[in-house]
């Protein structure tokens, strides 16, 4: 299931603060940033659902769905 907006900005902000406050290797730090930052747009684009009508060629009106 996707996530808001607002737990989105809540993730990225965490994983920010995740290792601000400890020693760690800076291309280490910003490698687990990234991979965090990533998880958290993969779950918020993740489960989105899309209604979508339109014609199709010869046939007439078509409707479907597009989950991601």
């Amino acid at each position: 299931m996707a996530i808001t907006k607002q737990v989105l900005a809540q993730m990225i902000k965490a994983a920010l603060d995740d290792g601000s406050d400890v020693e760690i290797e800076p291309a280490r730090a910003r490698t687990e940033q990234a991979n965090k930052i990533a998880d958290a747009i993969d779950a918020y684009v993740m489960g989105r659902m899309v209604t979508v009508t339109g014609v199709t060629p010869g046939s007439g009106a078509a409707a479907g769905t597009i989950t991601a």
